[in-house]
């Protein structure tokens, strides 16, 4: 990367803040503005998913899917976005199959990375909750522990999930009346996939 070039990281976590405080015409400009002078499919990619983030705050479920299918074009392996796309299928267009899909992949493309994994198996168990099908529904565990003794002991446990309503979420202190809550985690998301894009690229140029 040259001294001159647009870090599309940076960029992005700066339309974030924008859209954080809802300056959305900002965040729309700043975008718009490096996607017109970018080549590269990686940065491409990241732009068009912060703008189905940005289409998203602003209700406009179509437009943001159309900005994320573009996104996955020019980045298929991002884990990130296929978290974030198979939550919206989930929740704006009952498209339970693609997001089971989408979610699965990302247990292949890093199946050692322990967020990515639990966003994964929640995704899947919202998915499958969605579907009527309980049975599947369940976030596996792995519990490592010693005894009295000092011994090592492993035990794998599936935790069934539970979908709890707006109502119920809000009296259990889990999301706040304004909403914010979801959005901090789609940046936590997001952020957590620029972070896996900017070590997997390091690695393919040393391996170069």
């Amino acid at each position: 990367m040259s001294d001159h070039e647009i870090n599309p990281t940076e960029v992005c976590q700066r339309a974030f803040a924008l859209m954080q405080s809802k300056q959305y015409d900002d965040a729309e400009k700043l975008l718009a503005n490096n996607l017109s002078k970018t080549a590269g499919d990686t940065a491409k990619g990241l732009y068009h998913s912060a703008f189905g983030v940005l289409c998203k705050l602003r209700s406009d479920y179509k437009e943001a899917w159309r900005h994320y299918q573009r996104a996955e074009k020019l980045i298929p392996n991002d884990p990130a976005l296929k978290i974030i796309v198979a939550r919206l299928l989930i929740d704006q267009f009952a498209e339970y199959d693609s997001a089971i899909k989408r979610a699965k992949r990302v247990l292949e493309i890093i199946p050692e990375n322990v967020v990515f994994a639990h966003q994964a198996y929640t995704t899947l168990g919202l998915a499958y909750i969605k579907k009527s099908n309980k049975k599947q529904a369940v976030l596996p565990l792995v519990l490592e522990y010693k005894d009295a003794n000092n011994n090592n002991f492993k035990d794998n446990v599936k935790l069934p999930l539970k979908i709890y309503s707006t109502a119920e979420a809000k009296k259990l202190g889990l999301i706040k009346g304004d909403g914010k809550t979801g959005f901090v985690v789609i940046i936590v998301v997001i952020v957590l996939g620029l972070i896996f894009y900017r070590r997997w690229r390091k690695a393919g140029k040393k391996k170069a």
